[in-house]
Order: structure tokens, then sequence, then C-alpha cells
């Protein structure tokens, strides 16, 4: 006989040492109705699937279909750091976005995502690359051109349906990706480079859109990777982050190089990686790529009179940043009843008290009002 969901969840009760009337107590339901449940007569609900699947360190996905988590494929950008250290980077962030993700989609609180832009195949990485992020930029709702980073987040977020984390990683890696499917995780680490944090979000959006994955690793410089794969993820998150049609606005009439400071405040990248894509599309010399890549962002900033503008770039790059789609599901699960305080405390980083402040705040009136009479 094939084994059921009431069959699993008496699996977890059985290794948490607990009594069914413990394991109801801490789900938020009374003995008979787990009894009910666990004979079939009665039908778990989505909040106690997710509670114990969480009590089990398991999915709901694996209460209702006994399938296993699949293995994650991570697609990762970082300087040159061993493969091991690199398998293990953000794992468990991103498995906990990942399960909680299902978990959100399961409880109705999570819609399926967006279809993403196909890629173009063949002519080379570099035409595939533009090609790519043409399409990806003719989605996005913003001008790359002074996006600051919370705007830039919050736009791929929104635009592709991805869950961006800014976490903590293992030292020398800057970021990975993930695409499990309708699960699309980017995590990256927080940093006082911000340019290359900007760069590292643009690459890991370019895995995911092309549907690499693996672990691999790579060198920081721009286009000087072996790995194809890498090679058109660096090229697409030049293209992306450095539209030619929006350098070409910002130059207004100058050359590249007269303009070249002003270019790498605005689209907030590194001069290293605004030197390559100058020399891509053909706007300055090889030898002017040598001079102007002598440079810093902070002497641009300095040249600039952007100090502290500068500074507050630094400070916000360095900042840690919960995924906020999944933690608006949680919230929006939360204030419907469905879930407690812990699950979104854990996927938001608030602390309880703010969360279940929330329900507090929330306002309904004493009377609705009454359409047929206009009111």
């Amino acid at each position: 006989m094939a084994e059921t969901t009431s069959d699993r969840v008496r699996e977890i009760i059985a290794r948490s040492g607990k009594s069914q009337r413990e394991v109801a107590e801490d789900i938020g339901i009374d003995g008979p109705k787990l009894t009910k449940s666990l004979k079939g007569i009665r039908q778990f609900s989505s909040y106690e699937l997710a509670a114990i699947a969480e009590m089990g360190n398991r999915t709901v996905e694996w209460l209702l279909t006994g399938a296993e988590p699949k293995r994650l494929a991570f697609a990762h950008r970082s300087a040159l750091t061993p493969s091991e250290t690199l398998d293990n980077a953000g794992r468990e962030y991103a498995a906990l976005v990942a399960q909680r993700h299902a978990d959100a989609r399961e409880m109705g609180f999570l819609p399926a995502p967006r279809v993403l832009p196909t890629p173009r195949r063949g002519g080379g990485y570099l035409v595939e690359a533009e090609y790519l992020a043409a399409a990806a930029l003719d989605l996005l709702d913003s001008k790359l051109r002074r996006l600051e980073w919370a705007a830039l987040v919050a736009a791929v977020e929104r635009t592709f349906d991805i869950d961006v984390g800014v976490q903590k990683l293992d030292d020398g890696i800057d970021g990975l990706s993930l695409v499990d499917g309708d699960t699309r995780i980017i995590v990256v680490a927080p940093t006082d480079h911000s340019g290359r944090q900007r760069f590292t979000l643009a690459h890991e959006l370019g895995h995911v859109l092309f549907g690499d994955g693996g672990q691999t690793v790579i060198e920081e410089r721009l286009f000087h990777t072996k790995n194809r794969q890498e090679s058109r993820a660096d090229a697409f998150a030049a293209s992306f982050l450095m539209p030619k049609g929006e350098i070409l606005e910002e130059l207004s009439g100058r050359s590249a190089a007269e303009g070249f400071l002003d270019l790498v405040w605005a689209f907030g990248v590194s001069p290293n990686s605004m030197c390559w894509r100058l020399l891509n599309l053909g706007l300055i010399t090889d030898d002017q790529r040598a001079q102007l890549d002598s440079t810093s962002v902070s002497r641009v900033a300095a040249s600039l009179g952007r100090l502290d503008e500068h500074r507050q770039r630094i400070e916000a790059s360095l900042g840690h940043r919960a995924a906020a789609r999944l933690s608006d599901a949680y919230i929006g699960a939360y204030l419907a009843g469905e879930i407690g305080a812990a699950p979104v405390s854990e996927v938001s980083g608030f602390p309880l008290q703010t969360i279940e402040r929330l329900l507090q705040e929330v306002e309904y009136p004493d009377r609705w009002p009454n359409s047929d009479s206009g009111e």
C-alpha cells in the first residue's frame, strides 16, 4: 500500500519523541482533531502541514507527496576559492528560502512566477548575452542609470519573480543563484565594494535567465574567465547594468573619455567594469581603457564632490536583506491566520514582537459600506 500523508505525519511525530497530544498543542489544534486527521477523517490545514513539516525538518511537498527535496544546484560568482567551500556557501539560507517558497506556494500565498524571456542560442556568448540583456531591460520598469542599490534589488525581484537576499556568505564568495522549478533565488554577500555587489547581482540574474547551474569558480576581472557560462553571465551583467542607449544619453554628445567619471558614478559600477563595457562598445580605445582603469570609485566620487553619497552607497551595500517577495507572502499568511509568527520571523528577519504587532495595527471597520445605498 502506498504511503499517505498521514503515514508521513506519524513518522515525524515518532521521530519527535513527543506524544500526539503534545504535537497537537505545538501546532495549535486539539488532540481529537489531530487524531481525525491521522485517520483520514479530517484534512490537515495548510498551516498544520507547514508546522508539522517545520517540526520534522521536512517540506510540505514531502508530506503531501513523499518526494525528497531536490539537490540544490548553484551557480556561483567568486574569486578563486576551493570548490568544496563554494559548494557549501550560502546553502543553508538558500535551502531555507527554497523550502519556505514551496510552503508559501502550497498555502496559496505565492502565485506562480511569470515566464522569463527566452534566451537566444547561437552567434557566440557575447551576442547571446546582449540579446538577453536587452530582453530583460524591456521588462524592467526602471532605467539603470542612477538606480540605487535597494531600488535595483527590488526591481529585479519584482520584474523576474526572484527571491533576492543579501546575506553573509563564506569569505571570497560574492553570490550564488538557484533555479528549481518555480523557485528562483539569488543571494549576494554584503560588501564595502558597492559596484562589485551590483555586478554580482546582475551576473547571477544572467545565470537565472540563461538557466545555468552547477558549481564554478571565476576570476573577478570582466570578460577574462575561461568558463563559457561564466563569461556569458559577465557579458550579460555588463550589458544589463550599462545599456548602450543610457550610456549615450548620459554622455550627451561628449566622448566616453570626457564623460567617464560621470558614467562610473551614474551607473554605480567600478571603473574597470565601465572601461571594458566602453571598449566592447567601441567608444574608447584600448590605450584609453588602460589609462582610465587606473582610477578608483573613491577617486571618482571625490572628483565629482560626491564623497558623502559614496559613503551612503557603501553603507547600503553592507546591509543584510531578506527576500522581500517571500517575506510579503508569509506576512499575508500570518494576517490571514494561516500561520504563526515564528515562520514569518524566520523568513523576514523581523523580531517576533514586531510580527505580533502586525495584527494589532490592522484596523477593521465596524461597519462595511453598503454598495447598494451608495455609501
